[in-house]
């Protein structure tokens, strides 16, 4: 009786993983609006302070890449299905990962030269020096970096509107 028990529990924890569901091919739909959302925040803050400040710029860093990391298991654990996964593709599926990457990249081509044009602005009105400009410039890689991880699931999560059901509440 116990044995049984002790296997069920067993049983009931490998499924929580989604292990098995991933397996049978059951699509993992589900919003990730905070995680995404928190990842886009940290990012833009992190790189907010390595622009803005010569005295915390390493504490930029560290909430840039905490941001960054983040950003990274969104494509893993989003609603989004990963390039080359299992998992069966629908309609719907690519309709939604059409439109969000078509999103990303609509942000990120106003992004990316406006953050060059804010790098050479700010270079030349605060008169940064070689090391000062290669570390803002290293930094904005690793915020267009996390834009093109986070922001797909951001948009998947915050445009489509969500089922309970499908949220596995």
């Amino acid at each position: 009786m116990t044995n049984q028990r002790f296997f069920e529990r067993l049983d009931a924890m490998v499924r929580w993983t989604g292990v098995p569901a991933l397996a049978e091919g059951k699509p993992r739909r589900r919003p990730l609006r905070g995680p995404a959302t928190l990842a886009l925040v940290l990012a833009a803050t992190g790189y907010a302070m390595v622009l803005a400040s010569q005295r915390y710029w390493l504490a930029g860093y560290i909430i840039l890449t905490f941001g960054m990391s983040v950003g990274n298991f969104m494509r893993i654990f989003g609603p989004l299905k990963p390039w080359g996964s299992m998992e069966r593709v629908d309609e719907w599926d690519e309709a939604t990962r059409y439109r969000a990457v078509a999103f990303t990249y609509a942000i990120m081509s106003i992004t990316a030269p406006l953050g060059l044009i804010l790098l050479a602005a700010c270079a030349n009105l605060a008169g940064w020096d070689m090391p000062r400009l290669s570390m803002a410039l290293t930094a904005t890689a690793l915020f267009l970096m996390t834009l093109v991880s986070a922001m797909p699931t951001a948009h998947a999560s915050w445009t489509v509107r969500w089922d309970k059901d499908e949220q596995g509440h």
